[in-house]
């Protein structure tokens, strides 16, 4: 079996050198990644190598001895090409230190796998929703981008959309907009938006989908997989198809108390593995159509909130009736601290490849874990006074929104330290961010009145 790279068919070829015998290992590239390029990372207990590469027929990557008998492969896959991410091939070079570097580039669409080798012999690629510690801590020299923090227009997109809830890429150009209506309401359900054209978009189930069926929620797996929930029981996968939205029956949560508010998918074992919380707090499990609680904040706020899946049997949530953090890992659920000041609470949660958990504050803080325990940003990344509303990856670093009453602003945090901010002038509190080729897509969420949609487009002047 050969993937296909594009119109290529490619493997990537580890061959053993300084060993016994000649090793040709083939590794066959993950079915659902159709990338422009990779970053392939070998661990082993001494040593940790990361190559930039870009596809061809069979790649070769040339193995150590130690390499070739017991290594951990991860990599990640990107729709971008090299020179859009700032790389040239081969092996990148690891400069700590100062002054600072950058760090393995996060972008939307971008699919994490691990594989395993062992012996010569190879496994199956398991999809993961974060880099391990180790590679992403990993700070090298790359190309020097024209401009790290470049200017953005603010353009507002010609369309309102009463009671807007969700929004998700399906191509480098194109976000899709639900209202958070039901699937047999009369009127349109959603819109595909691209920066220069809107198109309704038909939402309807498959024979044996769900029923009526909610559109407040979606997520992105690991695989590429769009899921949605909403005010039921019910769990869908959706698919676009032309100028439709499909949705397929993907199980129910049993016991539910309350809307679902926030979702997260990540695999275990190769099966979809979903966390969601509801807005009374409740935080629940779904994995091989069996649903459990695994723990209750005990506190109805719908205002912010957020569950993420940072890897496999690994899940974080926050609800901003507390300001602790919910910590589920291996079966158990554990809380810890966070360094919040006296009134302040947590009301955004993401996990972005490249990165481990980032959560905003209602007072304008981020704190972020990679690992070592929440530690707050300081200086010109935090936004006092604005709540955070989203989290979106941004080259070599993430970015976040953050408003209230009339003041609004975009936030870019490069790996260097380098803070970009534009000010937005938009009179709302946005709590979307959705990452397009050329910027960003934000809008409120959740209001009965109407939304406006802005597309934030880098400024190229004409």
């Amino acid at each position: 079996m050969t993937p296909r790279f594009g119109s290529v068919s490619t493997i990537l070829v580890l061959t053993g050198v300084a060993c016994a015998r000649d090793d040709r290992i083939f590794v066959v590239l993950p079915e659902s990644t159709e990338p422009k390029a990779m970053i392939v990372a070998i661990r082993t207990v001494a040593r940790l190598r990361i190559v930039a590469l870009e596809p061809e027929i069979e790649r070769q990557f040339v193995l150590s001895a130690d390499e070739a008998e017991r290594s951990i492969i991860e990599a990640v896959f990107y729709r971008e090409p090299l020179q859009d991410l700032g790389l040239m091939p081969g092996e990148l070079e690891a400069s700590p230190g100062d002054p600072p570097k950058r760090g393995i580039p996060a972008r939307a669409g971008a699919q994490i796998h691990e594989a395993r080798l062992d012996g010569g012999a190879v496994s199956d690629w398991t999809p993961k929703s974060a880099l391990s510690p180790m590679v992403q801590d990993f700070r090298f020299a790359g190309l020097d981008p024209a401009d790290p923090c470049p200017p953005y227009q603010l353009i507002e997109i010609p369309i309102d959309l009463a009671g807007a809830s969700t929004a998700f890429a399906v191509s480098e150009d194109a976000v899709v907009v639900l209202t958070g209506t039901t699937t047999d309401a009369p009127s349109p359900l959603g819109f595909r938006i691209t920066k220069n054209e809107v198109e309704p978009i038909r939402i309807r189930s498959e024979p044996g989908g769900p029923p009526r069926f909610g559109l407040e929620v979606s997520a992105i797996d690991p695989t590429g997989q769009i899921w949605l929930a909403g005010p039921g029981p019910y769990l869908a996968r959706a698919r676009v198809n032309g100028n439709e939205l499909v949705l397929s029956d993907a199980g129910r949560i049993d016991d539910l108390s309350g809307f679902v508010r926030w979702l997260s998918v990540t695999t275990l074992d190769g099966e979809p593995e979903i966390f969601v919380q509801t807005g009374g707090g409740r935080i629940h499990r779904v994995y091989r159509g069996r649903s459990e609680l695994i723990y209750d904040f005990g506190g109805d706020d719908t205002l912010g909130g957020g569950i993420a899946a940072i890897g496999s049997g690994h899940a974080l949530a926050v609800n901003r009736v507390t300001p602790t953090l919910l910590r589920y890992r291996n079966g158990r659920a554990e809380i810890e601290s966070l360094p919040l000041g006296a009134f302040d609470r947590p009301i955004v949660l993401s996990a972005l490849p490249g990165f481990g958990g980032l959560i905003g504050t209602d007072d304008g803080s981020v704190l972020v874990d990679r690992g070592m325990g929440w530690k707050p940003l300081e200086g010109e990344a935090t936004s006092p006074g604005l709540s955070v509303g989203a989290f979106a990856p941004y080259p070599s670093g993430f970015a976040f929104v953050a408003g209230y009453d009339d003041t609004s602003a975009l936030v870019r945090v490069l790996d260097s330290g380098e803070v970009c901010r534009t000010e937005l002038g938009i009179g709302r509190t946005m709590r979307n961010l959705v990452q397009v080729r050329d910027g960003f897509v934000t809008f409120p969420r959740n209001s009965q009145a109407p939304t406006p949609v802005f597309w934030l487009s880098r400024y190229s002047p004409s």
